[in-house]
């Protein structure tokens, strides 16, 4: 039996989806590099390393076809 989605069922490989939260990691990120390049204590380091570990956590895989959480 070849794996395919429940919902719909697709016949192939599934994709990965982030959610979006790697791009808001990346642009909070931002922040205490602008002020460690300043010379400051790098204000929000603790909530950008937080979201960025949250991101890695929260890639799932999704049917490409109707996006609903992969379940072969």
């Amino acid at each position: 039996m070849s794996p395919g989605c429940r919902h719909c069922g697709y016949a192939g490989r599934p994709r990965w989806a982030n959610g979006h939260l790697a791009v808001l990691a990346a642009l909070l990120w931002l922040v205490p590099l602008a002020f460690l390049s300043q010379g400051f204590y790098p204000f929000l380091i603790v909530p950008a390393m937080a979201l960025t570990v949250w991101a890695a956590v929260a890639v799932r895989r999704v049917c490409p076809s109707c996006r609903r959480p992969w379940r072969p």
